[in-house]
């Protein structure tokens, strides 16, 4: 498998949360950058590469002008089981958030190890933000590593993840990983039989992939 430039350490660190959260020691991570940089790409990578018997989870949140409800949460029953899933399901249906907190965490305590990726939490509604406050104030009891990919370019202090991110910095078991542009070198060897002048193309984009 191709390396990626530039992000060995990126993915060589979510890999060590991942063996941490094997354990119990749950994490959320933080995994932030600007439109371009490469978030996907790197989540794409480290999924893949991910040790058999680790159940992945996976949503996204969308740039619509209604978001869906819980929509990462949704996108992610696929990968629960078809009982657990009809069971979140009917309470997303009801409105019953007691019911829906109680039936998550127990699918997340039922000895499996997990890893949850939420993408483009910029565009995040209420209620899967309080989602994401409720799992972060847990998150060291539970074997599950959260992984939140976000713009950070587009997160001012008044945004809406601003302020929950705010609230699950309060938690200890938080990690923040920001994906830098790449190098002028990094440019160059993509660039390499192109064609192109890698210091040239490394100034036009300021080394967004």
């Amino acid at each position: 498998m191709e390396n990626l430039l530039e992000r060995e350490a990126v993915l060589a660190e979510l890999g060590a949360l991942t063996r941490s959260a094997r354990r119990g020691a749950g994490r959320v991570v933080l995994l932030r950058g600007e439109a371009g940089v490469g978030k996907t790409t790197v989540i794409n990578r480290f999924t893949t590469g991910l040790e058999s018997g680790i159940r992945a989870l996976r949503g996204w949140c969308d740039p619509l002008a209604a978001p869906r409800p819980l929509g990462p949460l949704i996108d992610a029953l696929a990968g629960v089981g078809q009982t657990a899933a009809g069971a979140i399901a009917a309470a997303i249906e009801s409105g019953d958030t007691g019911a829906l907190y109680r039936r998550l965490l127990s699918v997340l305590r039922d000895g499996s190890n997990w890893v949850w990726v939420i993408e483009d939490a910029h565009w995040a509604d209420g209620a899967t933000l309080d989602l994401m406050r409720f799992l972060a104030r847990r998150i060291d009891s539970l074997p599950l590593l959260m992984v939140l990919s976000y713009r950070d370019d587009e997160v001012g202090r008044e945004h809406p993840l601003a302020v929950a991110l705010g609230d699950i910095a309060t938690c200890a078991a938080v990690s923040r990983i920001t994906l830098q542009p790449l190098s002028r070198d990094a440019v160059a060897t993509l660039t390499t039989g192109s064609g192109l002048n890698a210091d040239q193309l490394h100034e036009l984009t300021g080394g967004n992939p």
